[in-house]
């Protein structure tokens, strides 16, 4: 290990007072990752799927709509659920067109695409951007 390179590390990655600046070499947990804790407890929710249902079927049984519909409220998706053939601008339009969706569906549907593959292009983008820094640097 070598002592300076260590230390001109640990000098770059702060700013004059000390902290940690921000930059391509630590980005920090990704957005929208889970911890160990979070995927256990999804892991032991997605098990306990079919005793809640067994309840939602004694709730309905007994004539409790309000636990039924409580519980519902919780699980079902607010807005519907839209399955298409394909995830292209021809299989949008063509759904739109067969009426298995609505406009403001198919704006959705459109937006979320395009948003996904903007991330993409950033990913590939930063990588990129990552493999220049080292080659400036000489790591390559």
């Amino acid at each position: 290990m070598n002592d300076e390179t260590d230390t001109d590390r640990i000098l770059t990655d702060r700013d004059n007072k000390g902290r940690f600046t921000s930059g391509l070499g630590n980005p920090g947990r990704p957005v929208g990752a889970k911890s160990k804790i979070i995927k256990g407890a999804l892991s032991e929710l997605r098990q306990m799927t079919p005793d809640a249902i067994d309840v939602v079927r004694a709730a309905i049984d007994k004539g409790d709509v309000k636990t039924a519909t409580w519980l519902l409220e919780r699980v079902l998706p607010a807005q519907r659920v839209v399955e298409l053939d394909g995830a292209g601008v021809e299989d949008i339009v063509n759904a739109l067109v067969a009426g298995d969706i609505s406009p403001t569906e198919a704006k959705t549907i459109a937006h979320s695409i395009s948003h996904l593959k903007n991330v993409s292009d950033l990913d590939e983008l930063r990588a990129e951007v990552e493999s220049l820094t080292r080659l400036l640097r000489g790591e390559e």
